[in-house]
Parts: structure tokens; sequence; C-alpha cells
């Protein structure tokens, strides 16, 4: 691939040395020549460079002065300066203050062609690499994007798609304990690790009508529990308590602590934790007005946690 051309800035108040300058460096890149300090400050508006080349002796604004100025730039304070210059006294003085303006180099004339070219060269190359690396760094961030657009999207049509397929299978029956069953069988494992459907029955016992696991040996222990907590009315999160305050519960990361509380003894926290909960949530089932039961999506296999947006979805 061919290397990518690059700028270099060369500002000096007499043309013949900005010719002379050129001619050493000119295929290293794209020379651009400044007669004076301003003009060099205009051009780096537009233009970045990899390296400039910067007579200190120059009338108005000099070399140090325009060196300031460019460092004040947020797009050029880093940009290196190499400070060429013919001006022999108090050279220490002179090399001590380009330095603490962050110069890249110093160097006194008459310029020896190629240990200019060499210096030239290494700032070259060092902006070509980081210009790389950023191309890079914008391409990974770009395809992340991607992505993570085409995972919303596929993510937002798997919830359409499932979202019509329980509409259709809600209405198709009658007979509500079967198609309950077959609703709670649809969401595992597509949504849930786990689905439990809890209803209040005709004598207005709780009742549990419906278990679909992933682990078959899971869902027999689901359906062996008065419920995933306490069926006691007074414990969070319970069918009664969650009928009666018309909100649906959403647990994003359920820990050994959370599970304390709402267990009745260690021998029902134990039979919690065998389930391996990590995640979930309860909405509300209703039909024509009526409040008769809910539904509990959980995670208990996978790795991953449930979020708001998975909340919106089992609420639908």
């Amino acid at each position: 691939m061919e290397p990518q051309k690059v700028n270099i800035l060369i500002v000096d108040d007499r043309q013949d040395k900005l010719l002379a300058l050129e001619a050493i460096v000119a295929d290293l890149g794209n020379v651009v020549k400044a007669l004076s300090g301003k003009e060099a400050l205009r051009c780096l508006i537009n233009q970045e460079f990899a390296v400039i080349l910067l007579d200190v002796n120059m009338p108005g604004m000099d070399g140090f002065e325009t060196a300031s100025m460019i460092r004040r730039r947020a797009s050029s304070e880093l940009t290196p300066i190499i400070f060429v210059t013919s001006f022999y006294s108090d050279t220490d003085t002179h090399m001590a203050r380009g330095y603490s303006l962050g110069a890249g180099d110093y160097i006194l004339a008459p310029v020896i062609p190629e240990v200019l070219r060499a210096k030239v060269s290494v700032f070259v190359d060092l902006f070509r690499k980081t210009e790389m690396v950023k191309v890079q760094a914008e391409e990974r961030i770009q395809l992340a994007r991607e992505q993570a657009a085409r995972a919303a999207a596929e993510k937002a049509e798997q919830r359409a798609l499932f979202l019509a397929e329980a509409s259709r299978l809600l209405a198709s029956s009658l007979e509500y304990p079967a198609t309950l069953d077959l609703l709670a069988r649809m969401a595992v494992p597509p949504f849930a690790d786990c689905c439990v459907i809890d209803v209040i029955n005709d004598a207005g016992k709780n009742e549990r009508l419906a278990v679909a696991h992933e682990d078959p040996a899971k869902a027999a222990l689901v359906r062996e529990l008065a419920g995933l907590f306490s069926a006691a009315c007074s414990a969070p999160f319970s069918l009664p308590l969650v009928l009666n305050s018309d909100n649906p519960v959403f647990v994003s990361e359920v820990t050994d602590s959370f599970l304390a509380t709402v267990t009745q003894d260690s021998e029902h926290l134990e039979q919690i934790k065998n389930l391996g909960l990590k995640s979930y949530m309860t909405v509300l089932l209703e039909a024509r007005g009526r409040k008769f039961g809910t539904m509990t999506l959980a995670i208990t296999e996978s790795e991953r946690r449930y979020e708001v947006a998975d909340l919106l979805l089992a609420t639908d």
C-alpha cells in the first residue's frame, strides 16, 4: 500500500532558504511554505502537519513567538517543531528556550541535508503510524456501532415476532390453562431460562399453572416450590402482593442477601439457590380488565441479565 502523503510546513522569511529546505525534504511529504509566523498560523487553521521547520530569526513575530502561538491551538499543541537558525550568539539560551516551547529539535545553519532529512523522516513516520492507529480505532468503533445496530434490529425483530406469535396464541383458544402453558414454553429459551405462570384459581387459591425450564430437573423443583419466593402475602414479590400493587417486579441482579430476605427459612433458601436464580421479572396477567395471575421470566442458566427493555417486552 502506498504510504500516506503527509504535510510538512516550512516557515522562513527568506524565499531562498524556503526553497533550499524544500529541496531537502520534498520527497518526504507535501511541502507547504510560509514567509512569516502569521502566515504559518493561517496554514494551521485548515491543515494538519507532521512536522514544522521554523526559522528563529524573523521580523515581526519571530520563531519563538510563532511556536508559542502554535502550542496554544488545541489542533497543533503536539505538532513537532524543528527550529532552524543561523544565529550563533548565546546559542545555549536559544536552544533552552526552543525546547521549553516543545521543540522536537534545534538545528544550526548551514544545514546538513542528510541530518535534517533524517530528523524530518522520523517525525513523518511517527505521524503516519499515529494516523494509522487513529483510522484503525475509528474503523473498530464504526464496526462496533454497526454490530450493535444490527444486534438491536435483530432483537427488535425477534421481540416483534414473539409478541405477534404470543398474540395469535392467546387468541386461538378459550382453554386458557393449555394456552398459558404453551405461552410459557414459547418464552423458553428465547427470552428466559425459566418461565412460571401462577394464577388465582376459582377457589381463590394460588395455583402454579405452567412451568417451562431448559433443565427438566429444575422444572420439577420449581413446580414443587410454593413459589419462587414465600407465598405469604407479606413477602416481597409474592403473587398476592404483585396482584394488589398493579406493578411489575424487576430484579436485574439476584443476590444472596436479597434471597435471605424473601425466603421462609434456610431450607427454602437452599432450594431457591439450587435453581440458580440470577435475574428475573414478574408481570401481571389480565383478561377483560380482571387480574388473574402473574408470569415470571427468570435467568438461571445463562450469564445475561434482564434490562428495562426486557421488562417492557414482558409487560407487552
